[in-house]
Formats: C-alpha cells, sequence, structure tokens
C-alpha cells in the first residue's frame, strides 16, 4: 500500500509531465505558424478571393480550362480585382478546389499540381497559356502563375495534358497558332 507521500510524489511527477508536454505541444504549433507565416496559406485565400472590399479596381478577365479528354469550360468576363494574379483567378474559379506546390523564397511561386480533381499523373500535368491578342495566338506561359499579372479583357488557358521537358505542351484548342511569347 502507498503511503500519502508516495502519492503525492506521484501526483507532482504527473502534473509536471502533463505540463512538460502541453509546453511542447504549444511551441511547436507556435513555431509552426510563426514559420508559415511568409507562405501563403490557400484557406486565408479562399476566404478573401470570395469577399471584396468595396472601392477596389475591378477587371475583366477570360479563361478556359481544359481537361485533357476534349471538356473545355470558359469562364468569360470574370470580374476580379486588378490586384490579383493567375493563381487567385485560378482559385476563385476552381472554388478554391486547386492543389499546389509552393516554393518559398526567392521563388514565391505555387506550381500547379490539379485543378477541380484532375492531378498531375505520369507525363500529364496543368500548364497555362496566354493569348496574344495583337496576333490572335497562344503563348506558352514561361513564367509561373504567380507572376502572371492581370489586365483587363485578358484570356489565359489551363491546359491538361502530356509534356515533356524538351517541347512545350500541346496549345488550348487543337491546331490553334502559336507563338514563343506575346511581346
Amino acid at each position: 500500500m502507498r503511503t500519502k507521500s508516495q502519492r503525492v510524489f506521484y501526483l507532482i511527477l504527473g502534473i509536471t509531465a502533463l505540463t512538460i508536454a502541453s509546453a511542447q505541444v504549444g511551441a511547436y504549433y507556435y513555431l509552426e505558424r510563426s514559420n508559415s507565416s511568409t507562405i501563403p496559406d490557400s484557406s486565408i485565400l479562399c476566404n478573401s478571393l470570395t469577399s471584396h472590399a468595396p472601392g477596389v479596381n475591378m477587371i475583366a478577365t477570360n479563361v478556359l480550362i481544359s481537361y485533357g479528354n476534349g471538356t473545355m469550360q470558359w469562364y468569360n468576363e470574370t470580374a476580379v480585382p486588378s490586384s490579383w494574379n493567375a493563381y487567385a483567378l485560378t482559385m476563385y474559379l476552381a472554388k478554391c478546389n486547386v492543389q499546389a506546390k509552393f516554393y518559398g523564397p526567392p521563388l514565391n511561386e505555387h506550381f500547379v499540381t490539379a485543378i477541380n480533381g484532375v492531378s498531375n499523373q505520369g507525363s500529364f500535368s496543368w500548364s497555362i497559356w496566354m493569348l496574344c491578342q495583337h496576333t490572335n495566338a497562344w503563348a506558352y506561359s514561361q513564367v509561373g502563375v504567380d507572376l502572371i499579372s492581370l489586365a483587363s479583357g485578358q484570356t489565359l488557358a489551363w491546359v491538361y495534358g502530356a509534356s515533356s521537358s524538351s517541347n512545350n505542351p500541346a496549345p488550348p484548342i487543337p491546331n490553334a497558332k502559336t507563338v514563343n511569347s506575346c511581346s
């Protein structure tokens, strides 16, 4: 049978262990939160995409999402804040059903790996294209989606299809005219 002093000792030992464990868990969550503050949190982005502050300058964009199986979905004259980039626009159109790998500093870029449940698999992946208005031709983007600033009347296209490191993927519309860049 344990004495009263042994019970008090084990009680203090248990409380001490719980205190240490709680401090460790708290420190872990604090460090995780502070280290991820530079990484755009998609849930924060999703919440902000649905509410526009009054007085925000809006523009209209057009986006095609081609799923690689003949299914194409157009989002025409979509009104969005002029401060958005193509990643925010994609998240908005897909109702945040986008998966991406974030590459932190110095790139601060998202590599989109899935849109609306269609994920990169094998040699198939998502690519983003821009319609060059002055040539009426598509240009494969040479920059990441976060670096594509939006402009009124701009047309972008997400295409899911075969890709390789040596060739650009197929254009958004079969047999469409392509150029190396819109410049």
